[in-house]
């Protein structure tokens, strides 16, 4: 048995929550850093949204900034913008 492989089949076929989640943490790092390079939050949902990166909402998108700090690194930078 290959557990990896049968929960990745599972996963395929039923919707999960937390798909949203998974995605927004595995661009963690990238959305960090164009809010420090001055990119308003809005300009990088739109991005990551419209490529098909990511499927939350922008209202959700800017709670998990707030959650997990990001806005901060835009605000050192002098940047006053949400996600």
């Amino acid at each position: 048995m290959d557990l990896l492989k049968d929960l990745a089949a599972r996963s395929a076929k039923t919707p999960r929550f937390g798909k949203g989640k998974r995605e927004f943490l595995a661009l963690k790092e990238d959305i960090g850093a164009a809010i420090f390079a001055g990119y308003s939050g809005k300009e990088v949902w739109e991005h990551l949204h419209g490529e098909g990166l990511i499927s939350i909402k922008y209202e959700t998108s800017s709670e998990y900034v707030r959650r997990y700090g990001l806005r901060q690194i835009g605000k050192q930078n002098g940047d006053e913008n949400e996600l």
